[in-house]
Parts: C-alpha cells; structure tokens; sequence
C-alpha cells in the first residue's frame, strides 16, 4: 500500500510497523475517553493496523500515521521538480511552460502516482470512518437532512 522513496537527501521514512504500534498505543488512550459508540466506530472489529492508526487522533490533519505519508510524498514531489528544474533547460521557459513540463513528469512518474494515490486514499478512508462515528453519535433523521439533501435524493 505504501510507495517507498529513494529519496537519499530526504530524512529517511519511519518504519511502518513503528507509526502503527504508536497509533495504535494512542487509540487505546483515546477509547478511553470517548463515548461507547465512538470508540466501537473508531476501532471497528476486525479491521486493519493501518485503519486503526488513521483513527488514532480527533482528526487527520493531526494523525501522525497520515502526516508521515503526506509528508514522504511531499518531500518526493519537492526532489522531482528540483532534479528537473536543474536537468532541464527551465532557464528557457516560461513559469507556465515549466509547469505543464512538470505535470506531464508527474502524470507518467509511476512512484509520484503510488505515493499520490496512497495519501488520497488516507484522507477518503479517515472521511469514511469520520462520517460512520458521526452517523452513530448523530443519527439521521428526516428532519435533520437538509433540504437540498432529500430533494437530490427523490429527483
């Protein structure tokens, strides 16, 4: 699931299993605190060391198992334009001219789409177990979908 990078002037990646024991360790915490029903969502049975580690914090932009790909995926996109701006001949483009050449890199960059892709499917995975523990502390009722939600849903 997670695209490593051979980045050598980036800081060297957090072993997986080490983000995981420690969110882990938080989630434990957390459970603690929380009401019944949020905790059971946080941590629902049977579900993956990863997805338990995306739910160890009150949100993703606090999630040290998230940060850590995010960040490792920033750094290799940082390092790719810099290894291009110095290989190509970007002193003879236009910022614009640079900027398409850098997205038809990214767009065929195999490690860049993995690393992208893994981040965004974090960030779904968190929103998709932040919408189940709401549902559970929040039930859905009629009366409390809005309006344009009940008119999408019957046209």
């Amino acid at each position: 699931m997670c695209a490593q990078v051979t980045n050598t002037n980036a800081e060297p990646p957090t072993d997986k299993q080490h983000i995981c024991s420690q969110e882990i360790a938080q989630l434990e915490t957390v459970k603690e605190t929380v009401p019944k029903s949020s905790a059971i969502a946080a941590n629902p049975p049977n579900s993956s060391a990863p997805n338990r580690a995306l739910m160890a914090s009150a949100t993703i932009e606090t999630n040290k198992f998230y940060q850590e790909h995010d960040k490792a995926f920033r750094d290799f996109e940082t390092q790719l334009i810099r290894d291009l701006f110095v290989s190509e001949t970007s002193l003879f483009l236009t910022t614009d001219e640079f900027t398409e050449r850098i997205e038809e890199v990214m767009s065929k960059n195999k490690i860049y789409q993995e690393m992208r892709s893994t981040v965004l499917q974090l960030r779904i995975r968190r929103h998709y177990y932040d919408g189940i523990i709401k549902s559970l502390e929040y039930p859905i009722t009629p009366s409390s979908l809005s309006r344009q939600a009940i008119e999408g849903v019957h046209s």
